[in-house]
């Protein structure tokens, strides 16, 4: 959660081997503003954006609240259905005219996701399965005709 050290300005979701999937909420919890002006409005400070196979789909900003340790739920709405992947990042704003980079800073609780599809089964592998099942049936009839 911050420019130029370790810590990430972005956290990304996707499933393991493809599909798609619903974004329903997020709990944050607040670690507090950097702004160098106190005086200054908040501002957006998360963005929310969904993707698909073609592209970005949707997004949400957010403002956190400058309660060190309080609990939001973010809740997104109907245009995060079907994504692919999803990015929760910080916005890079500076209300003071300084730099101030992130503005912001919050610990992800815990995040919902609805409607995970897997990913599509490629087509060979279920005709190779009904083809094998239906040889070893062939063997299992053979076999019986021939004890008889």
């Amino acid at each position: 959660d911050d420019a130029g050290t370790g810590f990430t300005s972005a956290l990304d979701f996707s499933l393991t081997g493809g599909g798609t999937f619903d974004a329903v909420s997020f709990d944050i919890i607040s670690s507090g503003y950097d702004y160098i002006d106190p005086a200054a409005p908040p501002a957006d400070n998360i963005l929310i954006t969904g993707f698909d196979t073609n592209g970005v789909v949707a997004s949400a900003s957010f403002t956190l609240t400058s309660v060190i340790g309080a609990l939001q739920t973010l809740t997104l709405g109907g245009a995060f259905r079907g994504l692919t992947s999803l990015s929760i990042a910080l916005l890079y704003q500076d209300p003071a005219g300084n730099f101030c980079a992130p503005c912001a800073h919050f610990d992800l609780d815990s995040a919902t996701f609805a409607n995970v599809a897997p990913a599509a089964v490629p087509l060979p592998a279920p005709i190779a399965m009904l083809a094998s099942g239906a040889i070893a049936l062939l063997v299992v009839r053979r076999r019986r005709k021939a004890r008889a």
